[in-house]
């Protein structure tokens, strides 16, 4: 029986739209693997997310401009708003808009306290401004 060889990395692994890039260049080797998130696992990556994403960054400048502090508004709301700001400056990422892609950056920043539930609602959601523009401003999460 063949024995596994185990070869462990220390440097992190971004996953962008899906997929995992790992380069060994010591073996002239790139692996793009296709990578789904289990339901129930993960759920805290959030708390330690530091650095905004293309997401939040294309994110982010819609919820300062479009909506004011008393503006209660959905999910879906919000992806219609992004969307079409896409279509207005660039075409590429409009043409390849999914919302289903764009779910996971708004629940980041609502567990980053930049988004917040209106009341009691569980699909009304509230800005902070003061948190968006610093963040946006700073590129860094609080």
């Amino acid at each position: 029986m063949e024995r596994l060889v185990e070869l462990k990395l220390d440097n992190p692994v971004s996953i962008i739209d899906g997929y995992a890039t790992i380069d060994l260049p010591q073996f002239s080797l790139r692996i793009i693997q296709r990578v789904k998130q289990t339901k129930g696992r993960g759920t805290a990556d959030a708390d330690q997310l530091k650095e905004l994403n293309h997401y939040h960054k294309d994110i982010m400048p819609v919820l300062i401009a479009k909506y004011n502090e008393n503006r209660v508004w959905t999910v879906n709301d919000l992806l219609n708003a992004v969307k079409f700001h896409l279509s207005q400056i660039d075409t590429e990422k409009y043409s390849k808009f999914n919302p289903n892609h764009w779910r996971r950056p708004v629940s980041e920043l609502l567990r980053k306290g930049i988004l917040f539930h209106y009341k009691d609602s569980k699909r009304q959601y509230q800005v902070d401004f003061n948190k968006a523009r610093k963040a946006l401003e700073t590129g860094v999460f609080e």
